[in-house]
């Protein structure tokens, strides 16, 4: 179980503009990972969720490749 912010209300809060298909996620070691902005958009149980420890975040995105549930998730960008 897991608990944190839905990722599409996030996303709908940030108002991508029309040229926008990808959301990147970087992790605080440097990792990054890209999806698809429309998929994570239909993804109603994708999450931000809250780490184990205050102030560390981690992607929960069901149905999607391993690689998108990144850890220590420290910015999220719409290109």
């Amino acid at each position: 179980e897991y608990a944190g912010v839905r990722l599409a209300g996030l996303l709908e809060k940030a108002a991508p503009g029309s040229g926008a298909s990808k959301v990147v996620f970087t992790a605080d070691d440097g990792f990054s990972a890209e999806a698809e902005l429309a998929e994570v958009q239909r993804c109603a149980d994708c999450l931000v969720a809250f780490g184990e420890a205050q102030g560390k975040f981690n992607l929960a995105m069901p149905g999607m490749a391993s690689s998108i549930w990144v850890k220590n998730v420290v910015s999220v960008e719409l290109k």
